[in-house]
C-alpha cells in the first residue's frame, strides 16, 4: 500500500517517515483478511489540519458544526484505499489535557483513523473493548519506534 502523509497545517512539523510506520505497522497488527483484501497499490492519505478544516469537513459530512480530532473515509475504489485527517490543534488540546505529550496523541489518533479505515468501530462496549485493547498495543508498540 502506498502511504502519503500531508501536512495542511502550519503549527506543527510532523515526522512523515514515523508516520508511515505507524500506518504499517497497523495494518500489520490488524486481521490479515482485511489486509488480503487491501490492493497492494491502493493508496491512503493521512492528512494532518487544523480545526477550520477538520471543522468544515465534519460539518459536511456528519453533519456537526464543530471541530474533531480525526475524521476517516473510506473509498475503496480507484486505487484509493481511504483518507485520515488528523487535527493537530485537537490533538494538542487532548495531550494536554490528558497529560502526555502531542507525539503520543498524534499516534493514537493515526492509529484510531486507520483501525476505522479497516473496519473496527466503538458503536457497542464489545467492539470499544476490543478496538481500545489494539489502540492499546499499538500505540505501545509504535511509540518504540525510532523517528
Amino acid at each position: 500500500m502506498k502511504i502519503l502523509i500531508h501536512n495542511l497545517q502550519k503549527t506543527v512539523k510532523i515526522n512523515n517517515d514515523y508516520m508511515q510506520k505507524v500506518v504499517r505497522k497497523t495494518l500489520k497488527a490488524s486481521d490479515s483478511l482485511v489486509n488480503n483484501e487491501i490492493k497492494k497499490d491502493a493508496e491512503m492519505n493521512i492528512v494532518f489540519v487544523d480545526n477550520k478544516y477538520i471543522k468544515h469537513l465534519n460539518k459536511k459530512y456528519l453533519n456537526k458544526n464543530r471541530p474533531t480530532d480525526v475524521i476517516c473515509f473510506l473509498i475503496g475504489e480507484n486505487g484509493m484505499f481511504g483518507d485520515v485527517f488528523v487535527s493537530v490543534e485537537q490533538a494538542k488540546k487532548q495531550a494536554k489535557e490528558q497529560g502526555h505529550w502531542l507525539k503520543k496523541e498524534l499516534t493514537l489518533l493515526v492509529i484510531h483513523g486507520v483501525l476505522h479505515l479497516l473496519g473496527y468501530d466503538h458503536m457497542t462496549e464489545k467492539e470499544n473493548f476490543i478496538m481500545r485493547q489494539k489502540e492499546d498495543n499499538l500505540l505501545r508498540a509504535c511509540l518504540k519506534l525510532n523517528f
